[in-house]
């Protein structure tokens, strides 16, 4: 896993 994912994790977190 690349810290894309993560990093998208964080945008749906905060689109949520």
């Amino acid at each position: 896993l690349g810290g894309e994912i993560a990093l998208w994790s964080l945008v749906v977190l905060a689109i949520e």
